[in-house]
């Protein structure tokens, strides 16, 4: 999976204070409000940027920790089972949420799932030839 950009705090105010206007109230001077006011919502920015390439390995179950979604992935895909938790750490409980997750794939074509609440006959999707 590709990274995200990884930005500094000086690049998200460079940014910043590339968006005023030019003129003496605009100052870029560092000691000057106006920059420690832009360079504190760098930081946030930056945290956010982090969090969000984070987020972009955490949506794939085989790289996610137990720090982050581990414990959602498991509990989508209905493990541990038995409230088993394998004693190795979050290394091999991600690594049986690819196999739990390809066990639930979809049904064959015509399968026949019952009947809905009005009576109608439900069956998964035809092939598509």
């Amino acid at each position: 999976m590709g990274t995200l950009w990884i930005a500094t705090t000086d690049d998200f105010l460079r940014i910043l204070q590339g968006l005023l206007p030019r003129g003496l109230v605009w100052t870029r001077d560092p000691a000057r409000r106006l920059t420690r006011l832009l360079a504190g919502l760098a930081d946030e920015y930056v945290r956010v940027q982090n969090r969000a390439g984070s987020m972009m390995e955490e949506a794939d179950p085989a790289t996610t920790t137990a720090a982050g979604l581990l414990p959602e992935w498991e509990r989508v895909t209905g493990l541990p089972e038995f409230g088993y938790i394998p004693p190795t750490g979050s290394g091999a409980r991600s690594a049986g949420l690819p196999a739990r997750i390809g066990s639930r794939c979809p049904l064959p074509p015509g399968w026949d799932l019952g009947r809905d609440r009005r009576g109608t006959r439900v069956t998964t999707a035809p092939a598509f030839r």
